[in-house]
């Protein structure tokens, strides 16, 4: 079931120079998300196209959580919305992550991390191993989120600035 409704943010407040957590007041769409599964933003008078982001984290009482990359016109112009504006909100879509038994493995990278915060939050009694990847240092940052709900926690950098020097696939067989 997917819902158009109007949601007022809360909190946009950067992680780093281009990373923004916004935390976004839609009772309705929260209630009904699940982890992996996304909305699609657009603000009420707004010249650019909507947005598609995942769902980082809910709160099934009111909020939904979106962690974005500013990367163009349209995320720049999000990134300067202030507490009480408005978005219309499309969602929530996609079928979301289907669940297995055992411990759980959660690989992701970058802002792709977005929505392991909600899952390893859901599983965090399965006591899930975390594997982060991002570029350098600076796209780490998710580790913050996640950390609470991890048994473990794994990061890789390409530069091997932070963690292991290389992709996540590589440090995968030994974990």
């Amino acid at each position: 079931k997917k819902l158009v409704v109007t949601g007022t943010i809360l909190l946009n407040k950067a992680v780093n120079e281009n990373v923004k957590h916004m935390v976004i007041k839609a009772p309705e769409i929260a209630n009904l998300a699940e982890p992996g599964q996304f909305v699609h933003v657009k603000t009420l008078h707004s010249e650019t196209f909507g947005r598609p982001f995942s769902i980082a984290d809910v709160d099934k009482r009111s909020t939904i959580t979106l962690i974005y990359r500013i990367v163009g016109k349209g995320t720049a112009e999000y990134s300067r919305l202030k507490e009480g504006e408005e978005f219309s909100i499309l969602g929530p879509i996609g079928n979301g992550f289907k669940l297995k038994e055992g411990r759980p493995l959660l690989v992701g990278g970058g802002v792709g991390i977005a929505p392991l915060i909600y899952l390893s939050r859901l599983l965090k009694d399965q006591k899930p191993i975390l594997l982060i990847g991002g570029k350098k240092k600076d796209e780490d940052s998710g580790k913050e989120y996640l950390k609470e709900n991890a048994d473990k926690i794994y990061i890789t950098t390409d530069d091997g600035s932070v963690g292991f020097k290389g992709f996540t696939i590589q440090l995968m067989p030994e974990i």
